[in-house]
């Protein structure tokens, strides 16, 4: 499967260059909690896992606490909830 567009903008983003890549691109995106999901699963497996918190807290407030807009996306992240920050978060 193909990524969407502004992933694979982030992904060819140098790593210095991602975080203004995601943030210019959010103002597109932000109104999709997918977007947030999918760029803090990148910066997770990138070793971005501050920012990838950061992000995935925005994903809430996007989906304004909708189960249904949370549950199935979170799955690719079970790594990232592991962490005490994220449980204490949720």
């Amino acid at each position: 499967m193909e990524d969407v567009e502004y992933l694979q903008e982030i992904k060819n983003a140098s790593k210095s260059e991602k975080i203004s890549a995601y943030e210019r691109l959010k103002e597109e995106y932000g109104g999709e909690a997918g977007f947030y999901f999918d760029v803090a699963q990148h910066f997770f497996v990138i070793g971005l896992k501050e920012k990838a918190f950061d992000i995935l807290m925005n994903a809430a407030e996007a989906a304004n606490g909708s189960q249904q807009g949370l549950g199935p996306t979170v799955q690719p992240l079970r790594p990232l909830s592991q962490t005490s920050r994220v449980r204490a978060a949720w």
